[in-house]
């Protein structure tokens, strides 16, 4: 174990680190890919609402037509 010493944990602690801090960045963009699909779902729905008033308008103009 004369290589956990010194420069060589040193090293390591940073590899370590590197690999952890890498784990937070892909689960960061692994979040917001969920959130961004969130968003575009919702404004999928929010499509679909829209539409829906625009469909509701049009049977109620032609029910007093």
């Amino acid at each position: 174990m004369t290589l956990c010493t010194g420069k060589a944990r040193q090293t390591g602690f940073f590899v370590w680190g590197f690999f952890v801090w890498g784990f937070f960045v892909w689960e960061f963009f692994v979040w917001g890919l969920f959130v961004w699909e969130f968003f575009v779902w919702g404004f999928f729905v929010w499509e679909f609402f829209v539409w829906g008033f625009f469909v509701w308008e049009f049977c109620v103009w032609g029910f007093f037509v």
